[in-house]
């Protein structure tokens, strides 16, 4: 039966909202979705916006109304986390990716997701490949990657499994990385019992380039009634990752703008 006039009105002008209407709170069959895994999704990233980033740009089909310089977004959803996000990481891995120039298209020239052994160009040995190392003074053109499938929420809010998503971090990055690493390990309980605090901070080199930065900071233990969702997230990640399952596929255009220093 046709929707009425008024009813047809309506669609659309939720904003985007996902939240369930009434009358579909009893379809949980998921139909239509029979032939489709998790090797067939991006997983989101969680992206910290900086001058170049295509979502602040109302001719790019990612734009985010009111996203400014310094504040954490949704890759996929567009949802704008502001000033500060908390964050829950379920595990760690590391993956190497080399790139093509974007002005001559861009793409992925080269990965190793197991971060030891690449596909592409060169492939092969990453321990021993040239290119995944500084040459003198020279960037190395693998880059490095830190990764965390995480859950990340606004503050005064609670997460859920449509929280997950990949936090990367990369060259300078790697430093704030590092030490995320130290505050989880000093907790001495598995990494998904954690909640941490991420904000951003302006940091410029010496060719007066400047960028913002991730600080993260201890904020608070998982609460009680979360534990058994996020333990089990992490399982079922953990499996999908470990079997090569997940797309946690590096966008370039990701890369070089808004992750440009993570």
């Amino acid at each position: 039966m046709p929707k009425k006039e008024e009813e047809l009105v309506r669609i659309g002008e939720s904003g985007g909202s996902l939240e369930v209407p009434d009358y579909l709170a009893g379809d949980s069959n998921m139909l239509g979705f029979e032939g489709m895994g998790r090797e067939d999704m991006t997983l989101p990233r969680l992206g910290l916006c900086q001058s170049m980033t295509p979502q602040r740009k109302k001719d790019m089909p990612g734009y985010i109304q009111g996203l400014e310089e310094g504040q954490w977004f949704n890759t996929i959803t567009g949802e704008n986390y502001g000033d500060v996000v908390f964050v829950t990481p379920l595990l760690f891995y590391k993956t190497r990716i080399r790139f093509f120039p974007l002005e001559s298209g861009g793409g992925i020239r080269c990965q190793a997701r197991d971060f030891h052994t690449g596909v592409g160009d060169p492939g092969g040995d990453c321990d021993r490949c040239s290119l995944a190392t500084f040459n003198g003074t020279a960037k190395p053109e693998c880059n490095k990657f830190f990764n965390y499938p995480a859950l990340a929420w606004k503050p005064n809010t609670m997460p859920g499994t449509s929280s997950l998503l990949v936090v990367s971090f990369k060259s300078t990055g790697l430093k704030a990385a590092a030490a995320w690493n130290s505050l989880m390990q000093l907790r001495r309980k598995s990494m998904f019992t954690g909640v941490y605090r991420f904000s951003s901070v302006t940091q410029t080199n010496s060719a007066k380039q400047s960028w913002y930065a991730p600080v993260i900071k201890n904020a608070d233990w998982l609460p009680a009634n979360l534990l058994a969702l996020v333990k089990g997230l992490y399982e079922t990640v953990h499996a999908a990752q470990k079997e090569g399952r997940v797309n946690v596929h590096m966008d370039q255009n990701d890369d070089a703008n808004y992750n440009a220093e993570m």
